[in-house]
Formats: structure tokens, C-alpha cells, sequence
């Protein structure tokens, strides 16, 4: 079997204050709000295997707003599915809101999925849509 990562780079946190009063809130006063730590999954494809996160850790604060970029299969949506409860880890624990996420998705008032597209249905109204 072959093996192989998708991400050949290291990915870097920055952080670019909005502004200088975000820059100020102290991190003692921050509540972690998503917590993941040491998280890995893999994929098979074919007689290969995929991995597509190998020990991610992050923690996002209450006083954070934050983008994940990268490449192309770098793992940005298998981290977000991972989070949201849609795929579990191989390895590493995701807690949200202080909770671990184990097989229940965390509920609508802790997490909110936007995606990407939109993917409404063209023939109901948008109230109907977001019922």
C-alpha cells in the first residue's frame, strides 16, 4: 500500500488583529470555544491511503475570528467535517462549547456550518429554505 499526505507544507498560524481593541482582549479572559487536539484522519483511495489530517491541534477563543486557507486537499474541509461531527477522527479529540464531539454533531446554538455554496432550492422561498 501506498501512502501519502496531502499537505507537503507546514501550514503557519498568523494572526492580523482587526483592530487594536481585538488586540487588546487578553487571552486569561478568553473561553476556548473549539478545542481540537492531536486530531488525524485518514482515507483509503484505492490501495492508497489518504492522510488527511495528521495531529492538528487548535484553539479557537471566544474573542477569535478565524480563516483556515490552504491548498487544495490540505485537509480544510476534512477538519471542518471533523468538528461539525460529520466524520469522525482516527485519532485526538474535538471538544465545542466545552463538549466533546462523539457521534451527536454539536447542536445549532454551539456551531453553524456555512458552506461554501449556498445550495438553496430554486422553487421554495428562502423561509422555506431555512425551515
Amino acid at each position: 500500500m501506498r501512502s501519502k499526505r496531502r499537505a507537503s507544507e507546514p501550514t503557519q498560524l498568523v494572526e492580523h488583529p482587526a483592530d487594536e481593541d481585538i488586540a487588546a482582549v487578553s487571552r486569561e479572559d478568553s473561553v476556548a470555544v473549539l478545542e481540537a487536539q492531536g486530531v488525524s484522519k485518514t482515507y483509503r483511495r484505492g490501495p492508497e491511503i489518504v492522510h488527511a489530517l495528521q495531529d492538528v491541534s487548535l484553539i479557537v477563543s471566544n474573542s477569535e475570528l478565524v480563516g483556515l486557507i490552504g491548498r487544495s486537499g490540505s485537509g480544510k474541509t476534512t477538519l471542518l467535517n471533523v468538528v461539525a461531527g460529520w466524520e469522525r477522527p482516527d485519532a485526538g479529540s474535538v471538544k465545542v462549547a466545552g463538549k466533546l464531539v462523539e457521534g451527536l454533531p454539536p447542536s445549532w446554538s454551539e456551531i453553524a456550518v456555512l458552506p461554501q455554496r449556498l445550495g438553496l432550492m430554486e422553487e421554495l422561498t428562502i423561509r422555506e429554505n431555512l425551515e
